[in-house]
């Protein structure tokens, strides 16, 4: 037997249709917000459960029982929609509808656990960066490393304007850079990472790997043919150096490994959500097969946006990597 359409007669006697239809659907989005609100104060009191059973420190993400809490809580949550939209729809068509919906319901109440352990507190990113990453700066000055040439040179000027009493060792080669810095002998190091010609230079992206160095900041440096080179500025933990002023942009970036786009989409719905602009993505193989890629990302962000998000790659996205917290430099030029 067909449907038979609701008949709003009644309620509307002096409208046409499409008015009828148009109060319809408002009363609808009333209805959907009234129940939005609840589903968020629902997540407030899960988080606060959680927060509550809990050892909940700066790095409640590392804590095991946490995390298995929080697994059960969120996959809760999920069940809780699959079986709202089964009873609504019927059908597996909105899957993607479905799964985007978990995700930024996931990525609020991270949001919710980093300010009830006090992370959005932090009104600075050094701040942020001793709680978060536990970066702890070396007293003393700000040794550099770095293959000496004039485009290097150029870089550690520009570099020195945010260091405290730079001083220079000048290496014999760039792995021999990577090690100054890995064996302690400086706090930092120089290398090139992309040029406009190029793209990324793979090579020294490998390098960043294997010493395991995060990036303090960056410039940008222009040849004499009108390319130009972006150098990084690398340390081995994520925090910003001394001097920069951290009332320009500051960039978040990080490696994803997935093997399937679903990962990429979830953390950038979440990313969007909690504020973090997008400004950049360079996709790299990560492995000798087609199927496995590595993402590098890199999002603008604030120290009362990053934790929310950090909180959410730590407890959601299993194979990912802090690459650095830095400002990129302008030219001397």
């Amino acid at each position: 037997m067909p449907r038979k359409e609701p008949s709003y007669a009644g309620i509307y006697p002096m409208m046409s249709a499409y008015e009828k239809t148009e109060n319809r659907l408002r009363e609808l989005n009333s209805a959907g917000l009234i129940l939005h609100e609840k589903r968020l104060a629902y997540l407030w009191d899960k988080a606060k459960l959680l927060a509550a059973d809990l050892s909940f420190g700066a790095q409640f993400t590392e804590n095991d029982a946490f995390r298995r809490r929080y697994g059960e809580v969120t996959a809760a949550l999920q069940e809780e929609k699959q079986t709202a939209a089964a009873f609504s729809f019927g059908s597996s068509q909105l899957s993607a509808l479905h799964r985007c919906i978990c995700t930024l319901e996931r990525a609020y109440l991270c949001r919710i656990l980093a300010k009830l352990a006090g992370l959005e507190d932090c009104v600075s990113f050094r701040a942020l960066a001793l709680r978060l990453f536990r970066d702890n700066p070396e007293q003393g000055s700000d040794r550099v490393s770095y293959l000496r040439n004039v485009y290097a040179d150029e870089a550690f000027h520009l570099f020195a304007g945010i260091l405290r009493d730079p001083t220079v060792t000048y290496a014999d080669s760039f792995s021999g850079v990577c090690e100054d810095v890995y064996y302690a002998r400086t706090r930092f190091c120089i290398l090139p990472m992309e040029n406009s010609s190029d793209g990324i230079l793979t090579g020294f992206r490998s390098l960043l790997a294997k010493f395991d160095l995060k990036i303090a900041a960056v410039c940008e440096v222009s040849a004499g043919d009108g390319s130009l080179t972006r150098f990084a500025l690398l340390q081995k933990n994520i925090g910003l150096p001394e001097r920069v002023c951290e009332a320009k942009p500051v960039y978040f970036r990080f490696t994803l490994f997935a093997d399937s786009a679903e990962v990429l989409r979830d953390v950038m719905t979440a990313a969007d959500a909690l504020g973090l602009p997008l400004c950049k993505i360079d996709t790299v193989s990560a492995s000798y097969t087609d199927c496995a890629f590595a993402y590098d990302i890199t999002l603008e962000c604030s120290p009362a946006t990053l934790p929310g998000f950090y909180c959410f790659l730590s407890l959601e996205i299993p194979h990912f990597t802090p690459a650095g917290l830095y400002e990129q430099l302008e030219s001397l030029r």
